[in-house]
């Protein structure tokens, strides 16, 4: 990295060698290296691949130098040019914790610029539909949570009133299926209403992903089971992947 950054100045290669510089137990290597960052954007020979990760390059610079209030202030202005870019956040956050933790000091400060939360979610099939009651409970619960990301089933009652809560606030939403779409359709939906149907259609068009686990399958105990172990692991992997947290919503 410090090779490359010689024959092509850059502060995508001399950030890479700062942090590992530290890692590699030389400090002082480090703190040198990210000071040269800092001066190259500080005087705009370097914009960094994305606006995004101009900042955040800064950020991580001035967090190696120690001054985690400025590197605080170039972090939320990374964040600012690019607010849903989570997958870029979540390498960001991911470097900051090792960069505190390998010093000993508190990375507690990243909690409030994580990526929101990873929900999974199942309940009650034979809520009415008249029970608006159920309904305010459960917005409320998901107001409450703020997911970004939910995973579960779309079965009549609790599941539908949880993921339209979910969509209503912005939140991505993965269907997860025990069974084809066609058979779920016919034994968790239909059998509870028209209107329940027209919203499970709905969802599934607004869904961001939908996954089958068994389309040749009957749908079972065992399999609805499967698919709430699966979207509980879902979110759990998503979480760890964003640097975030995962959490569990059962409607009994």
């Amino acid at each position: 990295y410090i090779a490359a950054a010689r024959v092509a100045p850059s502060s995508y290669p001399l950030i890479n060698a700062s942090t590992m510089s530290l890692f590699a137990g030389n400090e002082a290597q480090a703190r040198s290296l990210a000071g040269e960052v800092e001066t190259m954007i500080a005087n705009g020979l370097d914009r960094g691949e994305t606006p995004y990760w101009h900042e955040a390059t800064r950020a991580e610079a001035l967090l190696l130098l120690g001054q985690r209030d400025d590197a605080r202030t170039a972090l939320e202005a990374a964040i600012g040019h690019a607010p849903q870019a989570w997958e870029d956040l979540a390498t960001t956050l991911r470097q900051f914790r090792m960069i505190d933790e390998f010093r000993n000091d508190d990375p507690h400060w990243l909690k409030p610029y994580a990526p929101p939360v990873s929900l999974s979610y199942s309940g009650l099939i034979a809520i009415s539909e008249s029970d608006q009651g159920a309904a305010e409970k459960i917005a409320d619960a998901i107001e409450r949570i703020q997911p970004g990301f939910a995973y579960g089933a779309i079965a009549a009652g609790a599941d539908i009133l949880i993921a339209e809560a979910c969509l209503a606030r912005g939140c991505e939403l993965h269907v997860i299926l025990p069974a084809d779409i066609e058979t779920f359709r016919s034994l968790s939906v239909a059998p509870y209403g028209e209107n329940w149907v027209l919203r499970f259609d709905d969802l599934l068009a607004e869904a961001t992903s939908i996954h089958v686990l068994a389309p040749h399958q009957h749908l079972s105990k065992a399999a609805i089971a499967l698919a709430a172990d699966v979207s509980a692991g879902s979110a759990l992997h998503n979480a760890q992947r964003l640097e975030s947290v995962a959490k569990s919503m059962q409607v009994v």
